[in-house]
């Protein structure tokens, strides 16, 4: 459906230190999930639109970084100042899309918790906004100790939003799917640990499966202990 791309190019993102040279990866893997998952919401519309100019401008930054490495060019500073800010910002706007769209798509398939927590990431992503305006574009700079420990908070704050948004995705992969998916046949693969770790998956799927069959009838009694009621 998308979300396998999503989430495995949202990975990538959890390389924080040397963004600049995976982010354009990420960014082409995410897009091409949110191609497929446009469809269905308006949000990863949005997201899918926003996140061509964000991937191209990781491009030019790892082009950057990759002509500096090789000694093409000496470092550029000033470039990175003004460069970082927008590639936060383009990296929060587009995710808040992104979570807009996981909301949408979790309500018309009836997952209340994947809403609540696709909500509470899009106020997380507004967070880390304001947090990378502040050390990208050094507002702090001449509080050399504060900026230090300010530093540390706002790299762990990356690493836990990163993994509560990737937690999220595949979330997302395990419990939403098209209608008629779960009968797909797949040829075995000619590599015995493929096979085996597709195995596992598949009873993995099957017990999320019976959760959410679980879950349906539960409602299902509510609402009809709720309508004999009337």
């Amino acid at each position: 459906m998308g979300f396998g791309f999503l989430f495995v190019g949202y990975l990538l993102t959890f390389n924080v230190a040397y963004a600049a040279y995976t982010d354009v990866f990420a960014y082409l893997l995410m897009l091409l999930g949110l191609s497929t998952l446009s469809k269905y919401a308006k949000g990863f519309r949005s997201a899918l639109y926003f996140g061509i100019p964000s991937a191209l401008l990781s491009l030019v930054l790892f082009g950057e970084r990759i002509g500096v490495l090789l000694g093409f060019f000496a470092e550029n500073p000033i470039f990175i100042t003004y460069t970082a800010p927008v590639a936060c910002l383009c990296k929060a706007v587009f995710l808040f899309f992104v979570l807009q769209g996981v909301a949408e798509i979790a309500t018309e398939t009836d997952i209340p918790v994947l809403r609540v927590r696709a909500l509470r990431n899009r106020i997380f992503t507004v967070i880390y906004l304001l947090f990378a305006t502040v050390m990208e574009t050094g507002l702090f700079g001449r509080l050399s100790v504060f900026l230090m420990t300010l530093s540390m908070v706002y790299l762990l704050y990356c690493i836990v939003f990163t993994f509560l948004n990737a937690k999220l995705f595949f979330e997302c992969y395990v419990w939403i799917c098209l209608e008629g998916d779960e009968d797909m046949t797949r040829a075995p693969s000619r590599f015995g640990f493929i096979n085996r770790f597709r195995a596992w998956q598949d009873k993995q799927d099957e017990k999320t499966l019976a959760r959410k069959q679980e879950e349906a009838a539960r409602r299902a009694a509510r609402k009809n202990s709720k309508t004999g009621k009337k």
